[in-house]
């Protein structure tokens, strides 16, 4: 359990940052998938359900992940390598959540030594090559600020007064302007590459309507009346036109109209 927790926060913490600044991580690394003791049994196990796990090397079924667990230490212990690392093993430099909680629980109660000065110094000391052994290139500045990024984050914190300051108060942000306490590298500010196939989608998409609503608009204005050019041609017309369909016929101007009297046609004869 203790593993898993550190391989999750060293994703968050080393991998991630590294990934993220364009850096190569040595294959040599501590803290890398290829030392990982444990790392095949973690490919091993398979979710069968949300309340159902499975054993990919023998196929038995559990409960929880927590029996899996221990079925793969007391059956299948044999198979895991010679060599390698347990990222158990670097809880105090990644700060795992399991690790600050025992830290803060003996501090709280004030048993036992509550720091060792020299230890730390010994410890933080070894933080240092662990950066250097996990980013090589030194020739490149860029390399150089990533380790001095990391080391700022997780080597300088082990220190006797940042512990005191920081888990004997449980607080995120301690008093006195100091910077959070459990401070993670910030990550790269680049936009992801599928943020920016979207925005080029949406830019298209919004490009095509606009388009399409221009082309809907693009015919010929509708002609408005005509304007009266002082000859009362004009104004004739436009009153003609006022001529509408009704119940299939056409409804020819009122007879009161002196343009009706002007232009009707003579009345007829007797048939």
């Amino acid at each position: 359990m203790r593993s898993r927790e550190a391989r999750k926060y060293a994703e968050t913490r080393l991998l991630s940052v590294v990934r993220d600044s364009g850096a190569e991580l040595s294959a040599a690394c501590p803290l890398g998938t290829e030392l990982d003791l444990l790392i095949e049994q973690e490919r091993g196990k398979r979710r069968i359900s949300a309340r159902l796990w499975g054993c990919g090397l023998c196929h038995k079924q559990f409960r929880t992940e927590h029996h899996l667990d221990a079925h793969l230490d007391r059956r299948h212990g044999d198979r895991l390598p010679t060599e390698g690392s347990c990222p158990a093993d670097y809880c105090d430099i990644l700060r795992c959540e399991s690790w600050a909680s025992v830290l803060r629980k003996r501090l709280a109660r004030g048993s036992g030594p509550a720091c060792d000065e020299s230890l730390l110094s010994s410890r933080r000391h070894y933080c240092t090559r662990l950066l250097h052994d996990c980013l090589p290139g030194w020739h490149d500045q860029e390399v150089r600020t990533l380790v001095r990024t990391l080391n700022a984050s997780l080597c300088q914190p082990l220190t006797c007064a940042w512990r005191q300051r920081c888990y004997a108060l449980d607080a995120e942000v301690s008093p006195g302007g100091h910077p959070p306490c459990d401070l993670v590298p910030p990550r790269s500010a680049g936009i992801p590459a599928w943020a920016a196939v979207l925005a080029i989608i949406v830019f298209f998409v919004i490009a095509g309507a606009c388009i399409c609503l221009l082309d809907e608009h693009s015919g010929a204005p509708p002609a408005g009346p005509e304007k009266d050019d002082g000859s009362g041609s004009g104004r004739r017309r436009e009153m003609d036109a006022t001529a509408v369909v009704a119940h299939g016929r056409l409804q020819a101007p009122m007879a009161g109209d002196a343009r009706y009297r002007r232009t009707r046609s003579p009345p007829r004869g007797n048939v």
